[in-house]
């Protein structure tokens, strides 16, 4: 009897990535999207541009886009989502290309395209590759976001922003206090002409450097317990003119779970995990073994998804960097 439940255990932990691809469309995508991550190389002179998920071709991107068209040397894609030929100005034109969003063309170009431009938000999986220069015009977006994984997932972006359009200073500063990474985000300010000339001339890049350490911590969910309540007393206990404090927690609306949030001290950056780990699905099974056995066996050890683990940081933190992490 129990040899016929181990056998069933395994055929089920065998079968488990393979239910899960035909019936999540977000691990499908984490699967492909990582396939590219890995195997695409930097696609130079290359821009890919969204307009609010693929509905319009105007805004900040349009822009850019336009003072760059006749610029023979690059090559132009803009995401759409529905009939291509409904968007407004839709051209057919050599040097651009339209690509369906959430198509695997859409997750391959993604994945590889040298300047990413967008006015709010890709998808969760995102995360930019090394070479890659993220481009966000998120102050013309409509900033009234009422969906909380949306607004996690902004968040999440902009930590992976390279250069954020900004009309003024003091209105990218309001945008990046909105969505609370002030501190945190380390792209440029720029206004839409410099980023245009960026482009063209293949710019280097700067980063903001905060004379504060980052320091990141995991707290085990906030529940109700002793170490919530050390947490949020040692919170209130933290030098802020020396140190940005990151929370990461899952997104949930359990009751208990809220009401402890709520008191942490308001200078704490709270983060929430969006979407699922990129990963492929030898590193699904080594993950779920891990977390299955723990790290006791040799075999475990063997198996530990380093890559993943590494990957998963990087598509949650984005250019952020941490002296400390608990």
């Amino acid at each position: 009897m129990m040899r016929s439940l181990n056998i069933l255990s395994w055929i089920k932990f065998i079968l488990e990535p393979f239910i899960l691809l035909k019936r999540q469309v977000t691990f499908r995508r984490s699967i492909l999207y990582t396939r590219y991550l890995r195997n695409e190389h930097i696609r130079e002179k290359t821009i890919m541009y969204e307009v609010d998920k693929g509905e319009s071709m105007d805004k900040g991107p349009g822009a850019i886009y336009q003072a760059l068209i006749d610029n023979n040397q690059f090559k132009h894609i803009w995401v759409y989502n529905g009939e291509v030929e409904k968007l407004e100005g839709y051209i057919d034109q050599e040097n651009v290309e339209y690509v369906q969003l959430y198509s695997r063309k859409y997750f391959k170009y993604l994945s590889s395209v040298k300047f990413l431009i967008n006015n709010s938000d890709f998808p969760p999986c995102f995360q930019k590759k090394e070479g890659q220069v993220f481009i966000n015009t998120l102050e013309q977006h409509s900033t009234a976001i009422s969906d909380s994984k949306q607004f996690s997932n902004i968040q999440r972006n902009l930590l992976h922003t390279d250069i954020l359009a900004a009309s003024s200073n003091a209105a990218a500063q309001e945008v990046l206090a909105m969505f609370k990474v002030k501190g945190l985000f380390s792209g440029q300010l720029e206004s839409l002409s410099t980023i245009i000339r960026i482009i063209e001339e293949d710019a280097e890049l700067e980063r903001q450097e905060s004379n504060k350490k980052n320091i990141l911590l995991y707290c085990g969910g906030f529940l109700n317990n002793g170490i919530t309540t050390s947490v949020i007393n040692l919170l209130n206990h933290i030098d802020y003119s020396k140190y940005n404090v990151v929370l990461i927690e899952r997104q949930k609306m359990d009751p208990v779970f809220l009401s402890n949030i709520s008191k942490v001290n308001k200078r704490v950056h709270i983060l929430h995990r969006v979407g699922r780990m990129n990963m492929s699905i030898f590193e699904f099974y080594c993950n779920k073994y891990i977390t299955r056995k723990g790290l006791r066996s040799n075999v475990a050890k063997q198996l530990l998804p380093e890559e993943l683990y590494e990957r998963e940081y990087k598509r949650l933190f984005g250019n952020v960097k941490f002296n400390v992490v608990i």
